[in-house]
């Protein structure tokens, strides 16, 4: 794809954001026999330890799953800006209400009609053990036309990169 690019400690924590704060990622946990699940899921917040929160339902299937396995995928893709992160991680719910005021927005009432205070609200934190990103140097529209520029002349143009982000 390019150049490799690992980041570590504070840089891999902005990245981390940058690839995932407020970004939808398919939820990725295991059932009872080792199956994968899969969900979409909106990412509340990438906070500065690079730990990923969400809110849930407390009665679902997710948070069921993770009280049996905290092992989780989250796989995020932005095609707007051609950036894509792969994370592996361990989960932990709570029912902190100050956590759920803190993440609450307008847009989570649409499943919990109680608002904050709905009884069925969770909090997942996803602590982050490795993730691996791609992306494009200059943007999706840049990094299309040297794709095409490549395809075209026979020369490598790269405008990809990759690395583990290692939090």
């Amino acid at each position: 794809m390019g150049d490799t690019i690992n980041v570590y400690d504070q840089e891999a924590i902005e990245k981390l954001h940058e690839l995932t704060n407020e970004k939808t990622c398919m939820f990725c946990t295991h059932d009872e026999v080792g199956e994968m699940r899969a969900r979409p899921m909106a990412t509340n917040k990438t906070d500065g330890y690079g730990n990923i929160w969400f809110l849930s339902d407390r009665l679902s299937e997710l948070n069921e799953q993770l009280s049996e396995d905290p092992k989780v995928d989250l796989l995020y893709v932005n095609s707007k800006d051609s950036s894509y992160c792969a994370v592996k991680g361990k989960a932990y719910i709570s029912r902190d209400q100050g956590l759920i005021n803190e993440l609450w927005n307008p847009i989570a009432k649409a499943w919990f009609k109680e608002g904050k205070e709905d009884p069925r609200i969770s909090v997942i934190k996803v602590v982050p053990k490795d993730a691996h990103y791609w992306d494009m140097k200059s943007g999706k529209f840049v990094g299309f036309l040297k794709t095409a520029a490549s395809a075209i002349t026979g020369l490598n143009i790269k405008d990809g990169r990759q690395g583990e982000i290692k939090v």
